[in-house]
């Protein structure tokens, strides 16, 4: 599972035969260009960018809450990613489409393997914007929506270029198409989209996983599917024991239902975890973790 510092490229790469169906990504390592040669990131990166077109999405290996995720619209935001980069890090295509969070659980059986999935929670990620009046600055909207204004600083930055531009009345300007709770997205519980065709898909991509019995698919839908067709599906990344049942952050739901959501979620994990640990599986120490997670 993982609690802290996983590498997403280790945790796509172990896809195997299903990598068809992971949006494309690259990993760019920072090294020195050798004496009198190119540098081979930017090479990559622009072969990249020939392939599949920008935008694209620019993302730490390892990253917690969408830090360091950048949406690189411009061949001078490639260059700068570029220019700075100092860790191992993605580029991966921006798949079309709405994005969800798809949480799964999968119970060890008595001989240790991993038994059926169950859709344990199932998120939509919708991007969050504000609307114009004909009047108001992009800068006056932003500090005038309430939700918008708490990441205000994030959009700022991001739109620093269109701050004073007056959007006209009823047009919509997004500010985040990042499916990322902390970066502004809006969670609403989609649980309802739960069909047997979702879960069979899910089912087959988690087979090269040996041990897969708890976490979250975060993908995107390629029109004109729907996520209960399971058909169309382009996973970003699969996130391991401290995913969370997103659906909980839905407005409609309160504090006590996120409590109760994220108890029955954590009783799970441990009952899988003790589960294993009978079975042979050893656990961390506990200060081998902290170490982790100051790390």
């Amino acid at each position: 599972g993982g609690f802290v510092g996983e590498s997403k490229a280790q945790i796509l790469g172990a896809f195997g035969e299903h990598a068809d169906v992971i949006a494309d990504w690259i990993l760019l390592e920072p090294r020195e260009a050798e004496s009198g040669s190119g540098d081979p990131n930017a090479e990559r990166a622009r072969a990249f960018v020939a392939e599949h077109g920008l935008p694209v999405v620019f993302k730490p290996d390892v990253g917690e809450r969408g830090s360091g995720v950048r949406v690189l619209r411009t061949e001078v935001d490639l260059d700068d990613v570029l220019a700075d980069l100092d860790k191992p890090s993605h580029l991966q295509r921006f798949a079309p489409g709405p994005e969800y969070g798809v949480f799964v659980v999968r119970r060890p059986r008595p001989d240790g393997s991993a038994g059926p999935i169950e859709l344990y929670s199932i998120t939509a990620k919708q991007p969050y914007g504000v609307t114009g009046d004909g009047s108001s600055t992009l800068e006056r909207l932003i500090l005038s929506d309430r939700r918008a204004v708490v990441r205000a600083k994030l959009h700022f930055e991001t739109h620093a270029e269109r701050l004073q531009d007056v959007p006209a009345a009823g047009e919509e300007v997004v500010l985040c198409d990042l499916g990322t709770h902390s970066l502004g997205a809006l969670f609403l519980d989609a649980n309802d989209q739960a069909t047997e065709e979702l879960r069979a898909t899910l089912a087959r991509l988690c087979e090269p996983f040996d041990g897969l019995h708890f976490g979250r698919f975060d993908l995107r839908v390629a029109p004109p599917h729907e996520l209960g067709s399971g058909r169309g599906l382009a996973i970003i990344e699969l996130n391991g024991m401290t995913s969370e049942a997103t659906h909980i952050y839905d407005p409609r739901h309160g504090v006590r239902f996120a409590w109760r959501t994220l108890c029955d979620q954590w009783t799970l994990a441990f009952e899988i975890a003790a589960a294993n640990h009978a079975r042979g599986s050893s656990y961390p120490s506990f200060w081998s973790q902290m170490r982790a997670l100051i790390r």
